[in-house]
């Protein structure tokens, strides 16, 4: 314990301040829990957007499947790399 009436205040002072701190991170994690709770309900998805569509991956692998393209003129034609191409067709059934 500290000697001093100033030392005293000072950890009281801190041991407030970070109750106050501990209170408010639970303030913002309870709004962003209700928050994404709220968009799920919505229908939302967070999180970036898909480069290529199931359409234009399903019409990627046709290309690919003709062997007169190869995969990075294919990869050219749609705007993605080929890491993308291929990353997006091994989720195409």
């Amino acid at each position: 314990m500290p000697s001093t009436p100033a030392l005293q205040a000072a950890c009281s002072s801190f041991t407030c301040s970070g109750a106050i701190a501990e209170f408010e991170r639970a303030l913002i994690h309870e709004r962003t829990v209700l928050g994404l709770a709220e968009a799920k309900r919505k229908g939302k998805r967070g999180g970036r957007p898909r480069s290529l569509s199931e359409k234009d991956a399903a019409a990627a692998k046709a290309l690919l499947a003709d062997s007169t393209l190869s995969s990075k003129e294919v990869a050219a034609r749609f705007g993605v790399s080929k890491a993308t191409l291929y990353r997006n067709l091994a989720s195409v059934s």
